[in-house]
């Protein structure tokens, strides 16, 4: 663990792992939770007996399949140790890295879970490889990532074309590519996943208001939203791409400041929402539920 510029980060991790962070991954476990009514997974799973939760962070989706399936064994994996230490007896945290070789043996799982993992990796085939290979035929892996285009130039366009924030848009990108790992969504591609050897590969979109004054769900997004601008880009702007962490961290407050007064542009041309991705695919087995 190392701590740079007043927040801690594990290894070369662009997101930082103190205790703010994990606040905010707790308030985004809510919001999936709200938008898939409550339920941890859109697969159905019929008694299985082994589940992994790769990126399991605080470790909150393990703790929950673990509670759901009473005789199943959950193992969540992560780089950091800040899951729970409280734990039921079906379920186990492991520190490691997804992207390394991993310990199970052939068709170990029913079931992997993949969520809010965009930048994680710097090669999601070797990631999707492990994956195929450790799931039990008819297995199934689910991926969840937040994505907003629309959202996001509607955001930008708040601010003059030359301004800071345009600036640190293109440095944030600049940087991942020096980081090597792309906060993109193309590993949420089908057809990564069906070159890879899954079967049975659907995409399905969800789309949440973002109103604060309407929608308790966001409430709590603008919640993660104020206080992700920092987590997502600190590290990134100071090693990769030379920004003043003093100059940072003022630009983080008047851009947090502008959110708090304006969260949703009365102009925009659509309705601001969230899309959220959930993508999931099948070792060649028995078919979707």
């Amino acid at each position: 663990m190392t701590w740079e510029h007043g927040r801690r980060y594990c290894r070369d991790y662009f997101m930082p792992n103190d205790e703010d962070e994990q606040d905010r991954l707790r308030i985004l476990h809510q919001i999936y939770l709200n938008i898939f009514n409550l339920e941890l997974t859109t697969i159905t799973l019929k008694n299985p007996t082994m589940i992994l939760d790769v990126g399991t962070g605080t470790g909150e989706w393990a703790l929950g399949a673990a509670e759901t399936w009473p005789d199943c064994k959950v193992v969540g994996i992560d780089i950091s140790p800040t899951f729970e230490r409280a734990v039921p007896l079906n379920c186990h945290f492991k520190v490691m890295d997804g992207e390394d070789p991993w310990p199970w043996p052939d068709n170990s799982f029913d079931m992997v879970h993949y969520r809010h993992m965009s930048g994680t990796f710097r090669d999601w085939n070797s990631v999707y490889a492990e994956t195929l290979r450790c799931l039990k035929p008819g297995g199934w892996v689910e991926i969840l990532e937040f994505h907003d285009h629309e959202g996001e130039k509607n955001f930008y366009d708040r601010f003059p074309p030359h301004s800071l924030m345009h600036k640190a848009a293109k440095d944030i990108e600049s940087a991942e590519i020096k980081h090597g790992k792309h906060r993109g969504i193309d590993h949420m591609e089908p057809s990564v996943l069906e070159r890879n050897g899954f079967v049975d590969c659907e995409v399905h979109e969800h789309i949440i208001p973002l109103d604060p004054s309407n929608s308790p769900l966001g409430k709590l997004w603008l919640v993660t939203l104020r206080a992700g601008f920092e987590s997502y880009s600190l590290r990134l702007l100071t090693k990769y791409m030379g920004w003043d962490a003093a100059t940072n961290k003022g630009f983080h407050i008047r851009l947090r400041v502008t959110v708090a007064k304006k969260p949703l542009e009365a102009s925009c041309k659509v309705t601001p929402g969230l899309s959220v991705s959930d993508l999931s695919a099948e070792k060649s087995g028995q078919g979707k539920a």
